[in-house]
């Protein structure tokens, strides 16, 4: 089934470190339908993601990003969806992360109630500190596929929580390939 799949190059960089200075840890917003027609783009950026949700309904695709403190990383879509709503976050592939986990702003955009979420088992986050998560499930759609799959995210109520897809819904059903020349591509196998 997968090799009927064709790959997905829907990446990004932000290299311009101009951008992390300014924005330092507040949530972007911008409209892939415009950058994908070769516009340019004109971010928006908030502290809190909950600000940007009334501008994100005017966009066509809208992307949120948590501007974060490196340019080196490389950043794929991910669309999590719930019965009650669907939202795209730049999130950072980790092949070394067991679960996949999101900061808790954007269960909040889901309609998830996160204090009504069992808490799972501390983890060791960035910097070797333990944080709390809260898993749920959600489906998971990545970069631009037609179809994606139901897994488990943990979301994370601390100021340091990324956006990270790790092994339980990204390498454990996607083909994931990285490469000097195509950067990563990935496609859904399960």
């Amino acid at each position: 089934m997968a090799k009927n799949r064709p790959f997905s190059r829907d990446f990004y960089y932000f290299k311009d470190t101009r951008l992390i200075r300014k924005h330092f840890l507040d949530w972007m917003l911008f409209d892939r339908a415009a950058e994908n027609q070769a516009k340019v783009m004109k971010p928006r950026y908030a502290k809190f993601l909950k600000d940007l949700l009334p501008v994100a309904k005017t966009m066509a695709e809208p992307v949120f990003f948590l501007v974060e403190p490196t340019a080196a990383l490389m950043y794929v879509p991910v669309t999590l969806s719930t019965k009650k709503a669907s939202i795209t976050v730049l999130a950072t592939p980790d092949s070394g992360a067991d679960v996949s986990c999101f900061p808790y702003e954007v269960a909040e955009a889901l309609g998830i109630d996160i204090g009504k979420l069992k808490k799972a088992k501390a983890f060791a986050g960035p910097n070797m500190f333990q944080v709390e998560s809260f898993p749920a499930k959600v489906h998971v759609t990545v970069g631009d596929a037609d179809e994606g799959a139901v897994g488990v995210v943990d979301f994370i109520k601390n100021k340091d929580a990324r956006a990270l897809l790790g092994w339980s819904t990204f390498f454990s059903t996607h083909e994931v390939v990285f490469s000097p020349d195509a950067g990563i591509k990935y496609r859904l196998v399960s």
